[in-house]
């Protein structure tokens, strides 16, 4: 097995329910946001264990000064192929920072890789959003979303 033989494994999609949004912008009114589509760490380490099996694929971290802040550094090697990203803490302080950017890093290698990387690519979508969740559905590409709020979305959108 090698790179090449796993490489659409690794790009294959997410299913919907993996994949989370986080408000990357909030309008003025406060009722929208932009949708910004992510995975977390986790469905990255259930990828990598699936394709390539726990034991091919390993992960090493080293914590950096990023000028007045501190970023940390992802070694992600897969089948002997080692690619780096580099992830900065949350807006927690402390330990739970420090374990955040390890989870930004480790997500940013695996782009490398493919892992995910299609969601870079989906359309910016302004969402309703009540101020700590997303009220609307995000329309992912091939799936049709379901529910009373889905069902009236199609219908405006069909009068358009």
């Amino acid at each position: 097995m090698n790179l090449a033989d796993i490489s659409e494994q690794l790009k294959a999609p997410f299913s919907a329910r993996e994949v989370k949004l986080k408000p990357q912008s909030v309008d003025k009114e406060r009722c929208k946001a932009l949708a910004l589509p992510y995975i977390d760490a986790r469905a990255v380490q259930d990828r990598l264990d699936h394709v390539v099996g726990p034991g091919d694929w390993s992960d090493s971290y080293q914590v950096v000064a990023a000028g007045n802040r501190l970023a940390v550094i992802c070694r992600l090697t897969v089948l002997g192929v080692t690619k780096e990203g580099i992830g900065e803490p949350g807006g927690t302080p402390g330990e739970e920072a420090i374990k955040s950017a390890e989870s930004d890093a480790l997500k940013r290698a695996a782009v490398k890789f493919g892992v995910a990387r299609y969601l870079y690519g989906l359309p910016r979508r302004w969402l309703a959003y009540d101020g700590r969740k997303f009220t609307e559905v995000y329309p992912f590409p091939g799936q049709q979303p379901s529910g009373p709020k889905a069902s009236q979305q199609r219908q405006a959108e069909a009068r358009r």
